[in-house]
């Protein structure tokens, strides 16, 4: 397992009804199910992503731990925070996010979506 940070692209509207916090999961949670960040990868810290996104780093803080109570990533106190290994949470949430998974490969097949990353 490679230590190293993984680059995160998120973007973030400030015009947007929803918010920062929810933007921020929600993109996250899109990268972990597309594979784009896979288990074992480290995720930027709360204050670099928080500078990077030029947000408060309670709100990276709050979306860290929303994720970590969806098993979507595991936090390892005085290491960082890691793509979770097991995505088992439960029978329902693995079948949506199996459901998005397909979604996203049949959009990226069709040149609907194409990667952000190499």
């Amino acid at each position: 397992m490679s230590h190293n940070t993984k680059f995160v692209q998120v973007t973030i509207s400030r015009k947007s009804s929803v918010s920062l916090h929810s933007q921020l999961v929600t993109q996250l949670s899109l990268h972990i199910l597309n594979g784009v960040l896979k288990p074992g990868d480290k995720l930027p810290s709360v204050r670099s992503l928080a500078r990077r996104l030029d947000i408060h780093h309670n709100t990276v803080s709050a979306a860290y731990s929303e994720l970590a109570a969806e098993k979507r990533v595991e936090v390892k106190r005085g290491s960082g925070v890691y793509v979770g290994q097991s995505r088992e949470k439960n029978e329902e949430s693995s079948e949506l996010d199996e459901i998005i998974r397909d979604f996203l490969e049949l959009a990226r097949k069709k040149g609907l979506l194409t990667p952000s990353y190499p």
